[in-house]
């Protein structure tokens, strides 16, 4: 479930960067920038994934 909502972070974060590329005013900016730390968010969250796939999996492994 995880995994699911750091990718869909991640693809709302490229797509818009990508509606709002090339805007020089100040809202365009704005959002440019908000669309990267969405981005940024959608890969910490996809890292998180992975580590606790990791840990779920050598937990299973133990037992």
């Amino acid at each position: 479930m995880i995994l699911a909502t750091g990718i869909i972070v991640l693809l709302v974060g490229i797509i818009s960067f990508l509606t709002s590329y090339g805007d020089t005013n100040f809202g365009g900016i704005v959002q440019q920038v908000t669309a990267v730390i969405v981005i940024l968010g959608g890969i910490v969250n996809l890292l998180v994934a992975a580590h606790l796939k990791k840990e779920m999996e050598m937990s299973k492994k133990e037992e």
